[in-house]
């Protein structure tokens, strides 16, 4: 399948951004709706996507995460086309499913959800070289579905590393980057130079630094109470020029 390496205005106006991690488990799904809220008070009408959720279960799972958030009523099937109980990367559960990805499911799912709203938060799964498909990532999807990518790494040991090759593989597709989040979803993993690796990152590829998200203990009996306090300390402001260039 051929994949678009240039962001397509037909179609619905796209805004939003595509919130993508340097790993898995890294809280893409914490900082997308701490994100959404934080957009939410600046008066958007917040649409949220998850393409395809591996690990649907045990619930509630990243799909019930962003609905109880956001407290929105579009259809399941539009926030997320495909969900599949294995944990794996999509390609494989897929695989084991029995299911095809049908990638022109997700797109038109996103441009129904577009109309519908004033910005589209869609996140993804894993990292951005995850497999979806044969020879097709989640990269590639990032290109087809044209939005800018924010992208969440941990504030931990490895994470100039980590960092550096997203944003990377990223720049090889000239996929705008519209800033990066340190997210910190385990307590005891901080990194004691962080300042110094984020700045060196920062200097290193121009990125944004959007916020620096501390950990929520009980987060996950605690939902809304602690995402209200992520969205807190995220640097919307950086984000405005994204959603009015269009």
């Amino acid at each position: 399948m051929p994949v678009l390496q240039q962001f397509d205005q037909k179609g619905p106006v796209k805004r939003g951004f595509f919130i993508t991690g340097t790993d898995t488990g890294v809280g893409k799904t914490m900082v997308t709706c701490a994100l959404g809220k934080a957009l939410s008070g600046h008066g958007y009408s917040v649409g949220v996507m998850k393409p395809i959720c591996t690990g649907a279960t045990p619930r509630p799972n990243d799909v019930d995460r962003l609905i109880e958030t956001t407290s929105i009523e579009d259809p399941r099937e539009l926030i997320c086309p495909y969900e599949l109980d294995e944990p794996a990367a999509p390609q494989i559960a897929a695989r084991i499913h029995g299911v095809h990805i049908n990638t022109q499911r997700i797109l038109d799912a996103a441009d129904v959800l577009h109309t519908w709203h004033d910005t589209l938060l869609i996140e993804g799964v894993g990292g951005i070289m995850v497999p979806i498909a044969e020879s097709f990532f989640i990269r590639d999807l990032i290109s087809l579905l044209g939005l800018p990518v924010v992208i969440v790494t941990r504030g931990s040991l490895g994470t100039i590393n980590h960092t550096l090759l997203t944003i990377n593989a990223l720049q090889e597709r000239n996929v705008p980057i519209a800033g990066l989040i340190v997210n910190h979803p385990n307590k005891a993993s901080r990194l004691s130079s962080e300042k110094e690796a984020l700045s060196l990152i920062s200097e290193a590829t121009g990125t944004t630094i959007l916020g620096t998200l501390q950990h929520v203990d009980n987060l996950d009996t605690q939902w809304n109470e602690g995402i209200n306090q992520l969205a807190q300390d995220l640097n919307t402001s950086a984000l405005m020029p994204f959603l009015q260039m269009l």
